[in-house]
């Protein structure tokens, strides 16, 4: 993370959280834990109203949040930030806009500071590109379905965060970002 001196903020070792002005919690519970459901991912929910899934490409617009690890109780909490949340633990989901926390960014990306974040594969995210409109030579001329790529919005899906720090990864890696949601 090349920022982090710079701009005098660094990634919470022992939390998620790094500024909680305006959080929300609740308590889901994990719908079918494995090594991807790190405190920091972006989560959805999951079958029923009291459990979570991890968020997938594309599934911004459905996010409710993001794990988190200081809030839940130490029953489910797992021993670090590094490790992941089983099977039907309750764990603890955050959001609110403006909130800094350390999210997941996805492997091979290197992401300047103040970059719009979009949901990727397993709670990560990654950077949003700009729209474009369709292209192509041959005019559309069906009164049927029209395209509903237009717009200001990524084609990825509804931004969920802004990158507070720069990161270039090799692997996922926690980095610090600001909700949007």
């Amino acid at each position: 993370m090349t920022n982090t001196v710079s701009a005098g903020v660094t990634v919470p070792a022992r939390a998620v959280v790094y500024d909680s002005v305006g959080i929300h919690h609740q308590t889901l519970k994990v719908e079918s834990g494995n090594s991807n459901y790190l405190p920091g991912a972006l989560v959805i929910q999951g079958t029923n109203d009291d459990d979570l899934s991890l968020c997938g490409a594309n599934g911004g617009a459905l996010a409710i949040g993001f794990l988190g690890y200081e809030g839940t109780a130490k029953k489910y909490q797992p021993d670090a930030v590094t490790d992941y949340y089983a099977t039907d633990d309750q764990a603890d989901v955050i959001n609110g806009p403006g909130i800094i926390l350390a999210a997941l960014i996805a492997t091979g990306n290197n992401i300047p500071k103040g970059t719009l974040l979009v949901a990727a594969a397993n709670g990560t995210l990654t950077a949003a590109s700009a729209a474009a409109p369709p292209t192509g030579s041959t005019p559309m001329t069906s009164t049927g379905a029209q395209a509903t790529n237009g717009g200001c919005l990524p084609t990825e899906g509804l931004p969920v965060a802004k990158l507070y720090e720069s990161v270039n990864t090799s692997g996922t890696v926690r980095a610090l970002v600001m909700s949007l949601i």
